[in-house]
């Protein structure tokens, strides 16, 4: 079986590529609970819809920083900016705690931008620098399956705060705080216990020229130029859509907290069972049926989302969208990295950084207004039309660039890498 195939490549992993994954999974339960938290909160003191959305917005914007960073990911050192992403991420959700004033509040999440970006340029280029050629795809698998569980493990402790005494009262900013204290021993853990970064001199114009051979690749690799197009697109509509998923839930649906982190959690641990079977879905469709399947699925079901009333047909159609939307992501980000040359992959970190930033930060400001001035299904309608153009993309000028790809076949045993490239 596939799983117990990746589970025996897993345990042959080296010590760094654990302790950066059991790292990954402390964080990912600390930001279970603060994002799932989040909005509501912000709900809970007063904040409108559109408000909300011009927080994250102009937060987004600064997640820009990982684009500036990345040309210099050498010099620093991955590790580092790993590490130092964490401990500024952990500040901006500390705010948190003491603070309600809508600008405060958006000074946090413009911080929380920051150390985010800095942890998404640097993460996956050094989870695969602690392995080789095709293991890559069972590391990744290794480290996105962890990071969810302990997402959904998150998710359902902040949905049930209420059924804790500990946290009954003033609950949202108690597990805040613990949240900080999570992803702050997470971000030391790592900086003490993985492999010194191997970096080079700053001194004779190392800088300079790293930033030229950056921007000379973007403008050379028409593959970069195009995956970045396309994440733009597929951000775009993802971010319009998903951070208000659960708001909406709260206010179209009157649901409680508990029952949405229910909700979250069926999703969550779903998709992750969906990305595991990719591999074994696609090896009995094939590739071009499983994208023609995923993509239809997750525009037919925003389509859905928008003319739906009854409560539990809606939730139904949201977990199976936010099961296509997950696969999609995933395979996404894993794919364009692994067609990335080598000594282009950390340019490719930094450009993906620049649209994230931007294309974020549209969405979410796009998602917050139509959200408060034509309402929910208007959301959904937004999502499925800008999914659709992304994929009308996709097939007509990424899809070539993603085909007959030589895989090493030797020693990997998950297959995920191969079934998931090979285009004819």
């Amino acid at each position: 079986m596939i799983g117990i195939k990746t589970l025996d490549t897993i345990k042959t992993f080296p010590r760094s590529i654990h302790v950066l994954v059991i790292g990954e999974a402390i964080s990912a339960l600390a930001m279970g609970i603060f994002n799932f938290l989040q909005i509501l909160y912000y709900n809970f003191i007063g904040l409108s819809p559109e408000a909300i959305g011009l927080i994250f917005s102009i937060g987004s914007l600064f997640g820009l920083a990982g684009f500036f960073v990345g040309p210099f990911i050498k010099i620093f050192g991955r590790k580092n900016l790993l590490c130092l992403g964490v401990g500024i991420l952990s500040i901006g959700i500390v705010i948190n705690v003491f603070f309600a004033s809508f600008f405060i509040l958006l000074a946090g999440q413009i911080i929380i931008s920051i150390g985010t970006s800095l942890i998404q340029v640097t993460e996956l280029q050094l989870l695969y620098s602690y392995t080789t050629g095709c293991k890559e795809c069972c590391a990744y698998s290794y480290k996105y399956s962890a990071s969810l569980i302990a997402n959904a493990v998150g998710i359902l402790v902040a949905g049930n705060m209420d059924r804790i005494p500990y946290f009954m009262h003033h609950g949202y900013r108690r597990l805040f705080f613990c949240s900080f204290i999570m992803l702050f021993s997470a971000g030391l853990a790592r900086y003490f216990l993985l492999p010194k970064d191997i970096t080079v001199d700053a001194d004779g114009g190392e800088a300079k020229r790293l930033l030229a051979q950056s921007i000379s690749a973007i403008k050379q690799d028409v593959s970069i130029r195009r995956f970045a197009i396309l994440l733009f697109l597929a951000t775009l509509s993802f971010s319009g859509v998903g951070p208000y998923n659960n708001l909406i839930l709260k206010i179209a649906f009157n649901l409680k907290n508990s029952s949405i982190s229910y909700i979250s959690f069926i999703l969550t641990i779903l998709s992750m069972i969906g990305i595991v079977l990719m591999p074994t879905i696609i090896d009995k469709l094939g590739v071009e049926k499983f994208n023609v399947i995923i993509f239809a699925g997750a525009i037919g079901c925003c389509a859905l989302l928008s003319i739906v009333s009854n409560t539990n047909v809606f939730i139904g159609i949201l977990i199976i969208r936010c099961i296509f939307a997950f696969m999609i992501a995933s395979s996404f980000e894993s794919l364009m990295m692994s067609n990335i040359a080598l000594d282009k992959r950390d340019v490719f970190a930094s450009v993906k950084m620049l649209i994230n930033g931007v294309s974020v930060a549209l969405g979410n400001f796009l998602g917050g207004y139509i959200l408060n001035h034509f309402g929910y299904r208007a959301n959904y309608v937004y999502g499925a039309v800008l999914l659709i153009i992304a994929v009308i993309f996709f097939y007509l000028r990424v899809r070539k660039y993603m085909a007959n790809k030589m895989v090493e076949k030797a020693e990997c045993n998950c297959k995920f890498k191969k079934k998931t490239i090979t285009f004819k």
